[in-house]
C-alpha cells in the first residue's frame, strides 16, 4: 500500500498458493490509490481492526474482516496507514479459475459478495494458515496447499450461493433460510443451539430442519454450530487478551477444561498453545521492506 513500511512476519510458498503474515506500520500521509492484483488474494485481519467506509486506519473501503480481492480487477484503497496486521492467501489465478469457473466476469453482484465473507470455515482456515506460517513445521507446504484447495472450493460455493447461481437441492434449505441460520448462530452470545428456534426462523418443523440442513450442507446442525464455535474461539484467542475462562464462558462451555478438550479434539492443540504460537512468533526477527 503506497510507500508505507511493510513487515513480512512469515511466508510459506506452496504449489498454487503463497501465504504471508504481513504488518503495515504507521504512516502519516493519507493514501488513496487504485491497484490491480495479479492473483486472487484472500485477506483476513489479525487484530481488532475496525473497518468502515468513512473512518479508520489502514482499511479497505467498505470491506469486512475477511474479503477477497479478485485478480485483474481494479481496487481502490484509502486509509492513513497502519498499524494493520493481516494474513494474505494469494491463490494462483489459473488454478483458481480452473477450479471455480470464475474468470473475467466479475460483475457488481460478485464483487459485492467479495467485500465481507462471513463463512466460518474460511475464517478458521485463514487463521490456521496464519498459525502455520508463523510457526512452520513438518510438511508445512503440503498442509498450506491442502488448506488453499479447501478454501478455494468453499469460496466457489459461497460466491455461487451469494449471486444465486446454485439452485436449492430437492428437500434442502433455500438460501434465505441458510442466511437466517448463519446470522442467528453467529449473533448468539453463548453459541447456544435450539433446533426449535432455528426451525421457527425458517418456517419449518424441527425434524424438517435437521433433514434439510444435512441435505443442503452435508453436515448436521450440531456439527455446523461446533465449527462456528471453534471459529469464534480462534478469533477471540487471536484478537483479544481475554483469559481462557472468559472465552469458555462466552462460547457456552461450562468449564475452561471442557473448552480446552473440545478445542484440542478439533485442532490437535490446546487454546493456550494456539494463542502462544500465533503471537509469540511475531517477536521473531521479521523480513522488512519499504515500498
Amino acid at each position: 500500500m503506497g510507500n508505507g513500511h511493510l513487515t513480512i512476519e512469515g511466508e510459506i510458498q506452496a504449489r498454487n498458493v503463497t501465504v504471508q503474515v504481513r504488518n503495515y506500520g504507521p504512516q502519516s500521509d493519507l493514501l488513496e490509490e487504485i491497484t490491480i492484483w495479479p492473483d486472487y488474494t484472500l485477506i483476513r485481519s489479525l487484530g481488532p481492526v475496525s473497518y468502515s467506509s468513512n473512518t479508520g486506519a489502514s482499511r479497505f473501503i467498505g470491506f469486512g474482516e475477511v474479503f477477497l480481492v479478485p485478480a485483474r480487477v481494479p481496487l481502490k484503497y484509502k486509509g492513513v496507514g497502519g498499524p494493520y496486521r493481516h494474513v494474505t492467501c494469494r491463490l494462483d489465478s489459473n488454478s483458481f479459475e480452473a477450479l471455480t469457473g470464475f474468470q473475467d466476469d466479475w460483475d457488481d453482484s460478485l464483487l459485492n459478495a467479495c467485500r465481507n465473507i462471513r463463512t466460518p470455515q474460511i475464517n478458521a482456515a485463514l487463521l490456521r494458515l496464519a498459525q502455520e506460517t508463523l510457526t512452520p513445521s513438518f510438511a508445512s507446504d503440503l498442509l498450506v496447499d491442502s488448506l488453499a484447495n479447501v478454501i478455494t472450493v468453499d469460496l466457489a460455493r459461497y460466491l455461487r450461493n451469494e449471486v444465486g447461481e446454485t439452485r436449492k437441492a430437492k428437500g434442502g434449505l433455500a438460501p434465505w433460510q441458510m442466511r437466517r441460520i448463519e446470522e442467528h448462530v453467529a449473533e448468539s452470545p453463548d453459541m447456544s443451539l435450539s433446533i426449535t428456534l432455528l426451525a421457527e426462523l425458517c418456517g419449518i418443523s424441527g425434524g424438517h430442519l435437521m433433514r434439510a440442513f444435512r441435505q443442503t450442507t452435508g453436515e448436521t446442525v450440531h456439527s455446523y454450530v461446533e465449527r462456528i464455535r471453534l471459529s469464534k474461539a480462534q478469533r477471540l484467542l487471536c484478537e483479544t487478551n481475554l483469559p481462557l475462562k472468559a472465552i469458555a464462558a462466552e462460547l457456552g462451555f461450562s468449564t475452561p477444561s471442557s473448552f480446552s478438550f473440545a478445542f484440542r479434539r478439533a485442532t490437535g492443540g490446546t487454546p493456550a498453545s494456539f494463542r502462544e504460537q500465533l503471537f509469540k512468533a511475531a517477536s521473531k526477527p521479521p523480513r522488512s521492506k519499504t515500498h
